[in-house]
């Protein structure tokens, strides 16, 4: 930037230069004045000295005022970012006129930033428009900064200046904006546009330029929702008719057995002496394998009726140190005779959570189970159990070194009725995946063939 340092001396030289001739004259004025009152003993010369010497005094503070006021006006129009004005340029000014390209440099700097940051904003803005999830800025007054197109269709407004105006259409949307936490996001179910929808909301808050705003997303899953329910009943449908067929072809087949035995195809009875021994021995193995499949099939009724029923949970707080120690003593002998090593940490034997102590015990046990099942094969059958907090959640981890679950079966374990078990009912993950979203928790599977398995229950930290 070396020109406009010269072209800054340049304009201090000037003034300098001005300032210097004006002081000059008023010092040579005052010689004058003082000469010729002491030497001369004039009255009239001295008199128009001290005119002059006034005069340059008012001129030299003119100067000086007026050079530092063209400064002070383009600071002014620097931080109010106003530069429109061409009376920063004087080109006829004696004392500022070499400051003219510097100043328009100044100008035109500062205007292509303006430019730049209209044009990344008009950017910004553009690409929100298009997003298909909805945006939501407001501040602490409920002043709304920014609302996109895709948020004003969800919510079924047009214009909306104030998030207050939105208590009055939808008082449950309005509250749940109003009151969700930074880093929060929740799912409602409400209405837009007369319609049900089912909304995931996310929030972050921020701060910018000493004010507080928050950033709501909003977006409409309910399509989504509904592709995921009909996907998940046409899943259920296939296993009910698997297991429903499973046990009615063998008592029809058997039952048509029976009947030929007993009748003829006239209809007739058969006569008792006509029917053979063997043929009664058929009958017995007909009729008990008919029970059984009979019993089969009322056994999965009632733990279909068992799932769909799962009570509410009743929280309180408990040990989780002794809801695990308390579930291993019931399976110990069970571990014991599989030969199983056991390992327990326990972080902080006083770890206190808040549950529904029977479910959770419920969903431990059934989780143990497939782990004991899963290292039944393994040479060294290893099944670790640990527990802590993280991100705001309490984890419980069952970690097993069996064989793992593969890809093709790791997305259906949680569907009910789904097994690979010869003799499992399939309910067992689905029952304690539905008791942990009761909990507002989840379970997760992480499993690599070879390997073993990691469960993961995760439980909110009520704290």
């Amino acid at each position: 930037m070396p020109y406009v340092v010269k072209k800054k001396n340049i304009a201090y030289n000037s003034l300098r230069f001005s300032i210097i001739i004006r002081v000059l004259i008023i010092t040579v004025s005052l010689f004058i004045i003082i000469f010729g009152y002491t030497v001369l003993k004039y009255i009239v010369t001295p008199s128009v000295f001290i005119i002059i010497v006034l005069f340059q005094i008012i001129e030299l503070i003119y100067v000086i005022e007026k050079y530092f006021n063209k400064y002070n006006f383009l600071l002014r129009s620097i931080k109010h970012k106003d530069f429109t004005s061409t009376s920063l340029i004087l080109p006829k000014d004696k004392i500022l006129k070499e400051q003219k390209e510097v100043i328009a440099e100044i100008i035109d700097s500062f205007q292509n930033v303006r430019i730049e940051k209209e044009n990344h904003y008009n950017y910004l803005i553009t690409l929100v428009e298009h997003l298909n999830t909805g945006i939501v800025c407001f501040n602490e007054s409920e002043k709304i900064n920014l609302i996109n197109t895709s948020a004003k269709k969800i919510l079924g407004i047009e214009n909306i200046q104030s998030l207050s105006s939105l208590k009055h259409i939808n008082t449950h949307l309005y509250e749940n904006f109003k009151n969700i936490k930074s880093g929060e996001g929740k799912t409602l179910k409400t209405i837009c546009n007369n319609e049900a929808c089912h909304l995931l909301i996310r929030n972050t808050d921020f701060v910018m330029r000493k004010k507080f705003y928050k950033l709501v997303s909003l977006q409409n899953i309910k399509q989504e929702l509904d592709i995921k329910e009909q996907e998940s009943w046409y899943k259920l449908i296939r296993i009910l008719n698997h297991e429903v067929m499973n046990s009615m072809t063998p008592i029809v087949s058997l039952s048509k057995e029976l009947n030929d035995t007993f009748f003829s195809e006239s209809g007739e009875k058969v006569p008792i002496q006509n029917i053979s021994d063997s043929d009664f021995e058929d009958i017995y193995l007909s009729t008990k394998t008919i029970e059984k499949r009979s019993q089969s099939l009322l056994n999965f009724v009632k733990s279909y009726r068992s799932f769909t029923s799962l009570p509410k949970p009743d929280l309180k707080e408990v040990l989780l140190n002794d809801i695990i120690i308390g579930v291993i003593k019931l399976l110990e002998s069970k571990i014991r005779e599989s030969g199983i090593q056991l390992i327990q940490y326990q972080p902080n034997s006083k770890f206190t959570i808040i549950v529904d102590k029977d479910m959770l015990e419920q969903v431990l046990i059934n989780l143990l189970l497939n782990a004991i099942e899963a290292v039944n094969t393994q040479n060294n059958p290893k099944i670790i159990i640990d527990y802590g907090t993280e991100n705001n959640e309490i984890f419980i981890n069952i970690k097993d070194n069996g064989e793992g679950i593969s890809a093709e079966y790791i997305d259906k374990i949680f569907v009910p009725f789904f097994t690979t078990k010869k003799k499992g009912s399939g309910i067992g993950l689905s029952l304690s995946k539905q008791i942990m979203i009761a909990h507002k928790g989840n379970i997760i599977v992480n499993s690599t063939i070879g390997k073993g398995s990691t469960c993961i229950i995760k439980i909110p930290n009520f704290d």
